[in-house]
């Protein structure tokens, strides 16, 4: 009788667990597994077009020096959180290897002040007197400009020249 009972428990197990297989195996093979393959394949080629067309932005290097484009006397107050008054003023030198570009940030230049006196404005003085030495700030400086400034082309070093605090 004990062995009977044994049997039909194992039994039961089986007949309740092979439809929750089932379904796992369904759910996994028919649902789970072609949306995440469909995402993966969406993200690669999202990546492909990035690079597409970053590679049409990108002029090939020349090797021949880089051309500078200053934005001069960039001036305005870093935030504070003290009653301080404090002036910044320093000049922009942003670093190209394309014609196109050069004339591009001629004809944007309010644009380019604006943006650094935006960024002045959005970080404190003791930041502002590491900026010319920080690289994460100045990476981000250029994937601003690349990003949001310049269309044709993009710009290679910027340069953070006579900064002087009042």
């Amino acid at each position: 009788m004990q062995m009977l009972f044994q049997l039909l428990s194992k039994l039961t197990l089986i007949a309740i667990s092979a439809p929750i297989v089932y379904y796992g195996y369904f759910l996994t093979s028919n649902i789970i597994m072609p949306n995440y393959l469909e995402l993966w394949e969406r993200d690669i080629l999202e990546t492909r077009q990035i690079a597409d067309a970053a590679k049409l932005r990108r002029p090939h290097m020349k090797g021949s020096e880089a051309k500078v484009y200053r934005v001069k006397e960039i001036m305005s107050n870093p935030y504070r959180t003290e009653g301080l008054e404090e002036l910044i003023e320093f000049t922009l030198s942003v670093e190209t290897q394309d014609d196109s570009v050069l004339y591009e940030l001629k004809t944007r230049h309010a644009q380019l002040q604006d943006m650094m006196i935006n960024y002045i404005n959005t970080h404190d003085y003791e930041h502002m007197a590491m900026l010319e030495y920080d690289e994460n700030s100045l990476s981000g400086i250029i994937e601003s400009i690349n990003n949001n400034i310049l269309t044709r082309g993009y710009i290679d070093t910027v340069y953070i020249e006579n900064i002087i605090f009042n």
